[in-house]
């Protein structure tokens, strides 16, 4: 199926960082599926993740560069 991820600003309720225009397709074997995350965003962020549309985790971070 297809995976991606959304990164929420906590404050303001925008997208940050997303990656649903180039979902990922999951391979059974396993594997990473890091992200990079913008220079100089900082603050506190829920990070959404979801596979084939469907929210399956949702995570408080706070990000210090």
């Amino acid at each position: 199926g297809d995976l991606y991820y959304e990164l929420i600003d906590s404050t303001t309720g925008q997208t940050t960082l997303s990656s649903a225009d180039s979902k990922m397709k999951v391979d059974p074997r396993g594997g990473g599926t890091g992200f990079g995350i913008p220079y100089g965003t900082v603050g506190n962020f829920e990070l959404n993740i979801y596979f084939n549309g469907e929210l399956i985790n949702t995570t408080a971070v706070k990000i210090n560069q």
